[in-house]
Parts: structure tokens; sequence; C-alpha cells
């Protein structure tokens, strides 16, 4: 079958029998029929929500006992409960009424509005509401299960005047797995005008089934918003094929191309051309990125400010391009890391230097800005490097990008020294006879290391 399945044309979409009557029926009516995954399922051990012990998207809510099976083990049989949420999407316009058949209590909610609220109830019962919905629309939906003892079940059903009584099927139902405020560095929402639900994503490839894993069906965008820096790249087929269209800004309704996406990738606007070691200057304050400490100071830690120019290695950084407009940055005296720390995505979040771990948190889109000057942003967050105010040492940390000067840097070429006209080498000094730790960088004008008995144990290079 799959073997069968794989030599379909990209275009033919293979669906489970219960879909294929599903879509028989809405091109013979042109009925508002959807295309969703089921809802989400998070299960607690615990009647009252005690303790979160897995999460799945169920097809439908059709629970029934779950002795002998995969989650007894760990929810019991007694005294465990679920919360299933995401969004309906009815099929008429008219007033539905829904069914909740529990043993023991439930909770149902639609667009906001509690329609039954009889969580604390012991025993088999059979609960009902209506409420009137718009065909096509989705809403917001929460079901709430509470399990005692007995026997375990909950099924949800629903009845319209154009449609019989049957539990409420899958393609209607959308687990959506991340809601309001996006962490992401670009935020995808089912309705122009941001509006519907909403996904946060972060660089990376996403297909279809990546997508639906984080609650966006298939062809269900309709508007972006997206970090400075970063940029979407949708396509009207999975696995990235088909036409495609290139999205860097926010925008409110995607057009032609609202409700089309089937698989996207989130990328940078980064520039790719800039290895090489500068000074950091500030376009607010004309002042320099600076370990603080001086060019001794190798400390994981170590804070990172802004200070006029003494063009010491604590004011160098070396720029190594990662691929896609993505750098690693290190201070030049320490050879560690540009660092937020703690991997904050907070404003206001202290960068530091810090040994490099390849963490997000410690690499940066350098993406242009005012003519001459460049954004660093936190790969992790989408937030810019800024000094806190235009004084000398004022702190350096992330921001959000608000085209601020103050998160802009000038990146000057530390100049390379013209055969003849040397001043020195650079010279690293170690504890230990294995240049164990790193104690002390700087420039020497000449090899004269002699430091006899007063320094055992010692090693430099130059």
């Amino acid at each position: 079958m799959l073997e069968c399945i794989g030599k379909l044309n990209p275009n033919v979409r293979v669906v489970a029998p219960d879909e294929f009557v599903w879509l028989i029926r809405k091109n013979l009516k042109g009925l508002a029929l959807g295309i969703g995954n089921g809802l989400k399922g998070d299960y607690y051990a615990g009647r009252n929500f005690d303790q979160l012990k897995f999460s799945q998207t169920d097809r439908t809510v059709e629970l029934d006992s779950i002795d002998g099976s995969q989650y007894q083990s760990l929810l019991g049989t007694e005294s465990f409960s679920v919360r299933w949420s995401g969004q309906i999407q009815p099929v008429y316009s008219e007033e539905y009424t829904f069914y909740v058949t529990a043993n023991d209590g439930a909770k149902l909610t639609v667009n906001g509005t509690v329609l039954i609220d009889k969580l604390s109830a012991t025993g088999a019962n059979t609960q009902s509401a209506t409420i009137t919905l718009v065909a096509g629309q989705k809403y917001e939906f929460g079901l709430e299960y509470s399990k005692g003892t007995g026997n375990a079940s909950c099924h949800l059903e629903w009845e319209s005047t154009s449609q019989m009584r049957q539990t409420v099927p899958k393609l209607q139902l959308y687990s959506v797995a991340n809601r309001g405020a996006s962490t992401g560095l670009v935020t995808a929402y089912a309705e122009c005008d941001f509006a519907g639900f909403s996904t946060g994503l972060n660089i990376g490839n996403y297909t279809l089934a990546e997508l639906n894993t984080l609650g966006i069906s298939d062809k269900d965008i309709a508007s972006l918003k997206i970090a400075k820096g970063f940029k979407a790249i949708l396509y009207d087929n999975d696995n990235f094929s088909g036409a495609s269209l290139e999205i860097t800004a926010d925008t409110t309704c995607l057009g032609d191309w609202k409700d089309r996406t089937s698989s996207l990738k989130i990328t940078t606007t980064g520039a790719t051309d800039l290895d090489g070691t500068y000074f950091l200057q500030n376009a607010a304050s004309d002042l320099y990125m600076t370990i603080n400490g001086g060019y001794a100071n190798v400390a994981d830690g170590a804070n990172i400010m802004q200070f006029s120019k003494i063009s010491k290695t604590n004011q160098q950084f070396k720029f190594t391009h990662l691929g896609d407009g993505i750098y690693k940055i290190f201070a030049v005296n320490s050879d560690k890391s540009i660092d937020v720390a703690n991997a904050s995505t907070s404003n206001g979040a202290n960068v530091q230097q810090w040994t490099y771990y390849a963490f997000p948190s410690q690499q940066f889109i350098v993406s242009p800005a005012d003519p001459g000057y460049y954004n660093l942003i936190a790969k992790h967050s989408g937030k810019i490097i800024e000094s806190i105010n235009t004084g000398s040492s004022a702190n350096v940390c992330q921001n959000t990008n608000t085209n601020q000067t103050k998160g802009q840097w000038k990146l000057v070429p530390v100049p390379a020294l013209p055969s003849g006209t040397g001043i020195g080498l650079d010279a690293q000094y170690y504890n230990g006879t294995n240049f164990e730790t790193l104690r002390h960088t700087t420039v020497d004008t000449t090899i004269n290391f002699n430091w006899g008995s007063n320094a055992p144990n010692t090693g430099c290079r130059c």
C-alpha cells in the first residue's frame, strides 16, 4: 500500500475512509466541511487536573474504559482527568445542540461561553446545551472531563436542524497547540488581520505533517507577523514544492495566498559575507562594544558594555559565518562567545561573554539596518543587542527591535598591519605547563620570556 501511495503524483491526496465520505458530501452539497486533525488532549493524574502525564491529538472525543490500555500505567483506572482543547468548525449556520455523555463530570466551553458545567457530577449522565454557530467559522473549544470511581467514559456529539445527531467528526475539530502571544520569530494566523488561532515558528523547514503537529491545518494560514531580520517562504504544495511566495514583513492578509500554504520555511535576511574581526561602534553613542574588566578578563560571565575606543583586544570581535546569515561572535581577548545570559528571551536580558557551546543564544543574525550599520539579532529570541543608553560604560542587553539606533552597530574592521610595521605578537599566558587555564592575553613587543622561579608551572603562546 505505502509503495503504491509513494508512486502517486504529488498533487494526489490520500485520505482515510471517513474523510473520503466527508469530502464527497462536501462536493455534492457545497457544505462548509473542514480539514481538521482532531483535538489536543492533555491527560492528568488526579480528578482535579493535578499532574500532567501526557498529551496527544485525539481524532474525536470517544473515551471509554482505559482498563488494560497503554494509558493505565500512567493514569490508573480511577481518579484521572482530561482536558481537550482546540477549535470547532460547524457545517451549517444554525443552532447546534451539543451532547456530552460522561461518567463522571464534564465541562463544555464553546466560543468563551460555558455551555455545560457539571465537572463535579458523579455516575453516568448525559448533559446537553445549545448555541448558534456560523458555517465554516472556527470557534475556540474546550471540554474538561473528570473521572472519579467506576467505569470511565466521555463522548461528544452534536446535532442541528440540518444534521442528525452524531459524534463530532475529526475534520471539524482542530488541535491548536499554541495560542495567543507568539514565542516564535514568525507567527502564523488562521485569519486575516492577525486573528484566529496563532502559532509561533522558529528558524526551520516545516512540512505539512510538522505544521499539523503545531495545530496548523493544510491551507489554513491567512496572515503573518515576522520579526525583523527573518523571512517566511510559503509553498502551495507539501515538501516545499509548487509555487512559492517570500514574505519579509508583517502581512495583514496574504491575498491570493490566503488559505493556500501547505509547507513553509523560516530563514533569515542576514548578510553572509562578513567573516572578519571588527570593532563594534554603536550608532547612538559612537562608543564601542567592550568586555568589561580589560583585555585580561577571560572569565565566563564577564559583562559586556560600551566604552570609548581603546583598541585593545577586549574591543575586538571575530565574526564567523555559520550559514544563512547567522554568525558566532567571539571576543578576541578571551576567545569566548557573545552570549545572552541564561538564554533568556526577555527584554533587558544581559549580554556577556561565555564559553561557546553552539547554543542559539550564542548565535546572531547580522542584518543590515540603517546604511553602514547592522542589527545583531539573537537567534533564539529574535531580539537585537543594544546599549541601554548613550553613556560611557552603559550596559549591553537584548531588546525588541523598534529601529532604535542604540541597537545598531557599525562593523569597523580591525586594520591589518603592513609588512615591516609590526608592533608585536599576540601572547596568551596560561597556568600549567600544558596550557590548562588561560589567565592573560596581551601584545608583546618582543619574545623575551624569563620569569625564572617566580612563575613555576606556567606556559606562553605567541
